[in-house]
């Protein structure tokens, strides 16, 4: 009778052991607690942004018009565009930027109206010569459908300028290339421009400037110059005449619209969110990117934005 008493007794404490550890196997364990803020680096170039998602980082958030030239036109379909209306940013309008006061971006305007219009012969960075538009051009880049149509103005291509002003005295035209956040003054920004591979400048902007000295027949060895501008020199680089028309990835409002006169906006840009392919599904929610490590380019409008609205979205 005591064996089976011990025995029971040592049944009933093994019972009780079990429901323990049971209990202990279904208690809920402490959830890591979830970021509250953004894990960002800022970098110098659109294309290093896209290079720091090789190097660890989740999720870049750059110019659009890059972005889609980046991964369609170069061939990097390891990469993909965040789509959808969440995802959607609005256009902005780009514009050339020259020095306030003077005529000339009248006439660069006149130019872009005629480019529109007729084509214009110039000479790939390739060396073929060709005859295009300004949606040729727009095509050649993939820009089709950021191009915008172009008013009539008032000043045209073939009226005379004043005598002693601004646009008389080119005898070639100075370009500067600027984008934002360009601290180097190494401008690699397809489609707008970067440094060609037969040499030179290629990209929209610099087909855009040989048409613009083709419509108003600049002769001699060289009618146009190139020049790359640091974002943070683009407002001296205009007044002291190094250049005499800024093209870029830029809208009034990004470049400064109360230091330089416009010509009309004519292409359109936005923002736009890449991750890794393979990472699509999981960012594809604002919620579930909390985790994420973060990558734009210094002062810049995308910055600008995912350190805004984007930030909001995702933190609340």
């Amino acid at each position: 009778m005591k064996k089976l008493f011990t025995l029971f007794i040592a049944l009933v404490l093994g019972l009780i052991s079990c429901f323990s550890l049971v209990g202990c196997g279904e208690k809920e364990q402490p959830q890591p607690e979830e970021p509250t803020s953004m894990t960002y680096n800022g970098v110098l170039s659109w294309s290093a942004a896209l290079d720091e998602l090789a190097q660890g980082a989740d999720i870049a958030v750059v110019d659009a018009s890059f972005a889609n030239y980046y991964i369609n036109a170069l061939g990097h379909s390891e990469l993909t565009i965040l789509t959808g209306k969440d995802f959607t940013f609005a256009d902005e309008q780009i514009v050339a930027a020259c020095k306030k006061g003077s005529n000339i971006d009248e006439y660069i305007t006149a130019a872009l109206y005629e480019m529109q219009q007729n084509k214009q012969k110039i000479e790939l960075n390739n060396k073929d010569e060709v005859e295009y538009n300004l949606a040729d051009i727009a095509g050649h880049f993939g820009m089709s459908s950021r191009l915008l149509t172009i008013s009539e103005p008032t000043v045209k291509f073939d009226t005379a300028p004043e005598s002693g002003s601004d646009w008389t005295k080119l005898n070639q035209l100075k370009v500067g290339f600027t984008a934002e956040g360009n601290a180097t003054g190494n401008i690699q920004i397809l489609p707008f421009v970067e440094v060609g591979h037969y040499g030179g400048y290629d990209g929209i902007h610099s087909l855009i400037t040989k048409s613009i000295c083709s419509v108003y027949k600049f002769s001699g060895t060289n009618p146009y110059t190139f020049e790359n501008v640091k974002w943070d020199d683009r407002k001296t680089a205009i007044e002291d005449g190094t250049v005499d028309v800024l093209f870029g990835n830029f809208t009034k409002d990004s470049i400064g619209s109360d230091d330089f006169d416009f010509t009309v906006p004519f292409l359109t840009n936005s923002t736009a969110i890449v991750v890794k392919a393979t990472d699509a599904e999981k960012f594809s929610t604002y919620a579930s990117m909390k985790s994420a490590k973060f990558v734009s380019v210094t002062d810049s409008k995308a910055e600008t934005l995912l350190k805004g609205d984007i930030n909001s979205k995702i933190f609340g």
